[in-house]
């Protein structure tokens, strides 16, 4: 009966050890899994913060290009004495004659582009007036 329970009991921890060496595989596949997903999770945010990191760059390039055309555009288009004025300090006061100047200028482009658009209108009455008279000569012979 001694000899039983010896034999129970080693069969006991024979059977743990075993069944514990198996938990402890699980346990090193389910730690591996768990390690390949953070670096694949961190290898993931490394490319999006690259991705951004280069969105910001292309467009703080596209600004800064923006910025040179639209000051090289001022610049030629305004007389030599307006341009201290042109992209100053924030100070607005500053900025009323090159503020008057582009206002004159658009109105003056407005005017004739206005004058423009009257004499199309202008051409397409005459020529209207001229259809209808050829019609009406038509119809009438």
């Amino acid at each position: 009966m001694f000899i039983a329970a010896g034999a129970l009991a080693a069969v006991g921890v024979i059977g743990g050890v075993i069944s514990h060496s198996d938990h402890s595989d699980y346990s090193d596949y389910y730690s591996d899994y768990a390690e390949r997903e953070r670096k694949r999770k961190k290898a993931e945010l490394n490319a999006k913060e690259k991705e951004l990191e280069a969105l910001k760059q292309q467009l703080e390039n596209e600004c800064n290009e923006l910025y040179r055309t639209i000051e090289d555009e001022v610049n030629d288009s305004v007389p030599y004495g307006l341009r201290n004025f042109v992209l100053a300090d924030g100070n607005p006061k500053k900025h009323l004659p090159l503020k008057q100047y582009i206002s004159d200028k658009l109105n003056k482009s407005l005017i004739e582009d206005k004058n423009e658009l009257q004499e199309i209108n202008n051409a397409l009455k005459r020529i209207n007036e001229i259809q209808l008279q050829a019609k009406k000569s038509v119809d009438g012979k």
